[in-house]
């Protein structure tokens, strides 16, 4: 958290703050004028500075090259080697330089004093990534917060060869297959938060809610206004059906620039549409793109509620936008009262390839029934 509000004591040309502990607080200097020297200083405090882990860390890698512009997925396998001179438990956390890229890894390892241990982990790297290479951090951790830290890159080259090669879909796998049942064409309704002086629109609060539903993505779409009197607003959805909900899919690209597109959220699930249930909560990175975030388990649920937090800036009050919000059900668990066209042109249809030309209009006339001109769909 960022220290607000900074009081100034004119006789000893000092500022003081109270800090909240155990949060982590920033002092942020926004100042153009000029360098200028600061001396931290801290009463009622005694500071635990974290120490370096006696840790010996070595990393063996099969290879450390994968194919660039690669229409297959691929897995690098690493052999991580930790060897301490004490008997440890180690929670591990990894940052990677490329957010949609993944490590697959134990959350936390036991070492025995004198042995060398040996950890398996695999990077998963999506399909068509470019020539940058992507460097992964590994943070051992003991509880008192002592740590130690070991790195490694992976190139990609256009000449390279493709590494244990999987089909990439771009989704977990439990969202694949899945039907988003938050969508309103078919049959989803908002549920209103606040009065709204027209569609979608409350003043001073937000505008575009129906965008976030509609499978569609627009550059000025959904977004909350800067300066609301309550932080954590929530938009919710009665879905398609009740059924059992597998994650989200959000694309963060609405009516801001980037600062401001949603950044942490949670999604909680009701069977009346009284109760919510927090089940998962989640942060957005800052690529205009779908996001995809699988829960550790289905739940069943009729309706949805995504609570934003804040925006890129950390700001709760700020103005914060989002492009498409997806609530995805496993199929199977859908029930529906009747069945609806998937070649419509408004659910995504449309004609990928014909024999002749018939008409300008065709993904109307043929792919719909109401709509249905005979004369213009024979074939010469």
């Amino acid at each position: 958290k960022y220290i607000r509000p900074l009081k100034w004591n004119d006789k000893t040309k000092t500022y003081t703050a109270k800090l909240k502990s155990p949060s982590t607080s920033y002092f942020v200097v926004n100042d153009g004028a000029g360098m200028y020297d600061y001396k931290l200083d801290f009463s009622e405090y005694s500071a635990k500075m974290p120490k370096a882990l006696d840790l010996k860390l070595t990393v063996k890698m099969e290879n450390d090259t994968v194919a660039a512009y690669n229409d297959m997925g691929q897995k690098v396998h690493v052999i991580v080697e930790i060897e301490s001179s004490v008997d440890r438990n180690l929670s591990i956390l990894t940052h990677i330089s490329n957010r949609t890229w993944h490590v697959e890894i134990p959350s936390y390892i036991s070492i025995k004093r004198g042995e060398t241990q040996k950890m398996a982990l695999a990077v998963v790297v999506p399909k068509n990534i470019g020539t940058t290479p992507v460097v992964t951090t590994l943070k051992f951790s003991t509880a008192e917060g002592d740590f130690k830290t070991v790195d490694f890159t992976i190139n990609s080259k256009t000449d390279a060869k493709s590494l244990r090669p999987y089909t990439d879909w771009g989704l977990p796998n439990r969202l694949l297959g899945g039907l988003n049942v938050a969508r309103t064409d078919l049959g989803a309704k908002r549920v209103i938060e606040h009065n709204e002086t027209s569609v979608g629109y409350v003043p001073k609060i937000a505008n575009n809610y129906p965008m976030l539903f509609d499978n569609i993505v627009y550059t000025n779409g959904f977004y909350l206004y800067g300066n609301r009197k309550q932080a954590d607003e929530n938009v919710s959805v009665k879905l398609l059906s009740e059924g059992e909900i597998t994650g989200v899919i959000l694309n963060p690209m609405g009516g801001t620039d980037y600062e401001r597109q949603l950044k942490d959220f949670t999604v909680s699930l009701s069977l009346d549409g009284a109760k919510y249930t927090p089940v998962f909560s989640g942060t957005l990175t800052l690529e205009k793109r779908d996001q995809a975030f699988a829960f550790d388990k289905s739940y069943k649920a009729k309706y949805a509620r995504l609570t934003l937090h804040n925006n890129q800036r950390k700001e709760r009050k700020g103005r914060i936008g989002l492009g498409e919000w997806k609530v995805i059900a496993k199929p199977e668990s859908i029930k529906l009262d009747n069945a609806f066209n998937i070649a419509n042109p408004k659910l995504g249809g449309h004609v990928v390839k014909a024999s002749k030309v018939i008409s300008s209009s065709w993904d109307n006339y043929i792919l719909t029934k109401e709509n249905d001109i005979r004369s213009a769909t024979r074939l010469y």
